[in-house]
């Protein structure tokens, strides 16, 4: 897993067969709030997940899960 300008890549290995995927997320925050969380991408090439919003008073990323099924 990557992180480039708040967007984190996920790369498998080895890869992903083709075909259609399903990408189930949970997000947490270090207050205990749950993440809103987008993923992108694809599961083959390169699958992308982008927090949403943080609390200015210095919340910050706990956890993010996800499972990729086929």
């Amino acid at each position: 897993m990557a992180l480039n300008s708040g967007v984190f890549t996920v790369n498998f290995n080895p890869a992903l067969g083709a075909g259609n995927y399903t990408v189930l997320l949970d997000g947490r925050t270090s207050n205990g709030r749950s993440l809103a969380l987008r993923s992108g991408g694809d599961p083959v090439a390169g699958l992308t997940l982008t927090p949403g919003w943080l609390d200015a008073g210095g919340e910050t990323i706990q956890s993010i899960c996800f499972m990729v099924a086929r």
